[in-house]
């Protein structure tokens, strides 16, 4: 595999994922150990906490779309050298990504679709190591 397949899954990852958030979070939230959707009534705490969540949730979607169109729009520049700090860069994102979320699935969601996104982006920040390490020894 190359640095730059692995640049068009994420792309093409974030975009999908991004969609769905911004699109259906409140389907996808349950996913993730929130309750089932409730009706929005301004006077239900429970419900309107939900839903701000859905809310913000729509919002990392946008942004996640919009990670994933820079990442595609850099894919050529991975392959030479001026790609090596976008390559630290990304595995220690996504190295913290799935830091973070593996705090989640502890602390939260305890579900599959936790345990996916923690294992998904540990894979991602592994791979990325990998060709930062493997550049390095290169030069």
């Amino acid at each position: 595999m190359k640095v730059s397949h692995l640049i068009i899954l994420t792309a093409i990852l974030a975009v999908v994922c991004g969609l769905a958030f911004a699109l259906w979070s409140p389907m996808l939230l349950p996913l993730f150990g929130a309750s089932q959707i409730p009706v929005p009534v301004a006077s239900d705490v429970s419900a309107m906490s939900f839903w701000q969540s859905a809310a913000f949730a729509r919002v990392f979607g946008a942004l996640l779309v919009s990670f994933g169109l820079l990442v595609w729009t850099v894919r050529r520049v991975v392959e030479t050298e001026a790609g090596q700090p976008l390559i630290f860069a990304l595995s220690v994102g996504c190295g913290f990504v799935s830091l973070i979320s593996l705090t989640q699935q502890i602390a939260f969601w305890e579900t599959g679709a936790g345990k996916l996104v923690v294992f998904g982006f540990l894979g991602l920040a592994i791979g990325y190591g990998y060709f930062w390490v493997r550049r390095l020894r290169e030069v």
